[in-house]
């Protein structure tokens, strides 16, 4: 799993402790896969250590109609314990909980998001009533809460999906909220789910994205290099397409001075020939550090060394020959020997004569 990613679980697993993500520090070498796993696991103790109270609370639902417990419940109990006991509600009472959506003013729902148990989420998603889900997803938003989104966009269904984005106009909304997904299969339904009902707006999306905060861009390369490599093509089309030459390398810059080079090779392994050749041909690919960084992700991970030939190549004799100097010298006789293997595989021998020949 790549670095994007584990920062963002990281990020999540700091919230659900309540601590600074400093003072957990030492966990991010665990990766994103293992932290996904701690994560679930403390989530479940914190939320069945009160089950037994929460459990009582269920116990009226039966007897107290929603009509009068829910408007009750937002004028004198606080949204956390609301969040809280509504774990146990849905699971109890999962019809009930759904109709109790309704009744709830977005405001309140989304204050008491965050301490919802995922577990019941899941549960009950599937009957949720999808203009109230709306609602409160539009509030959540509005008040940037990326961190809840993302956690419960992996409980949403199909209609949901479609649903929220009928309602939400904000894209850098809702790509912030995406990088906190952690499942790729579930970004790319919504990314096929935005093609299908609007195609420009992934236009726009691009447009946002590339113009964005660094830590935008970063947050839409974590979800661009997640999604069905069918996707990546489509996504890389419309980005490099689209978008200057001056856009496209203050990207590339921020992204490899951030630590992601290997997010964006592992995006541009799976372009079209034409957006590949659109990136290989930009002058940011001869920029020293740029390079470099590119370099330092494909030694970590082999599986990244093609694309990176694939732009070299694109490069004339000499400008290949100034940039192997720089950062071929610091490759081991195993990488080199990696190296060699990628060019020949792929056919490039010519086209990267001079790397060759350094190698």
């Amino acid at each position: 799993m790549t670095e994007l990613v584990t920062r963002a679980q990281m990020i999540l697993l700091a919230r659900l402790l309540r601590v600074p993500v400093e003072r957990i520090a030492y966990l991010e070498p665990l990766g994103a896969d293992n932290l996904v796993a701690l994560r679930e696991r403390m989530s479940n103790v914190v939320f069945d250590e009160n089950a037994e109270i929460f459990s009582r609370i269920s116990a009226l639902v039966p007897v107290v109609p929603m009509s009068i417990m829910v408007p009750l419940a937002q004028r004198v109990v606080s949204p956390e314990m609301s969040g809280r006991s509504a774990g146990a509600i849905s699971v109890a009472h999962p019809k009930k909980a759904v109709g109790a959506m309704s009744l709830l003013k977005p405001e309140y729902a989304a204050s008491a998001m965050p301490y919802l148990d995922p577990r019941a989420v899941v549960q009950v998603a599937h009957l949720a009533p999808l203009e109230p889900i709306a609602a409160i997803a539009r509030e959540v938003l509005k008040r940037k809460d990326y961190i809840s989104a993302g956690l419960f966009v992996e409980a949403a269904t199909p209609e949901i999906i479609r649903a929220v984005l009928d309602g939400v106009d904000d894209d850098e909304a809702l790509m912030r909220s995406g990088s906190y997904v952690h499942s790729g299969k579930i970004i790319s339904d919504i990314l096929r789910v935005m093609i299908e009902i609007s195609p420009p707006r992934i236009s726009r999306l691009v447009t946002t994205t590339t113009q964005g905060a660094a830590d935008l861009q970063l947050a839409v390369l974590s979800v661009l290099s997640r999604i069905d490599h069918d996707l990546m093509a489509t996504m890389g089309d419309v980005l490099f397409g689209e978008s200057s030459q001056s856009d496209i390398a203050s990207l590339t810059k921020t992204v490899v001075s951030e630590g992601a080079a290997g997010e964006l090779l592992t995006f541009a392994n799976h372009l079209s020939p034409t957006a590949l050749d659109t990136l290989a041909a930009n002058p940011v690919t001869e920029d020293e550090e740029v390079l470099g960084g590119l370099v330092q992700a494909a030694t970590e991970r082999a599986d990244l060394w093609p694309p990176l030939l694939q732009i070299l190549a694109k490069h004339d004799h000499d400008v290949q020959a100034r940039l192997v100097a720089v950062w071929g010298a610091e490759l081991s006789e195993e990488h080199r020997a990696t190296v060699t293997a990628h060019i020949s595989d792929l056919n490039l021998e010519d086209a990267l004569q001079p790397v060759t020949s350094f190698l």
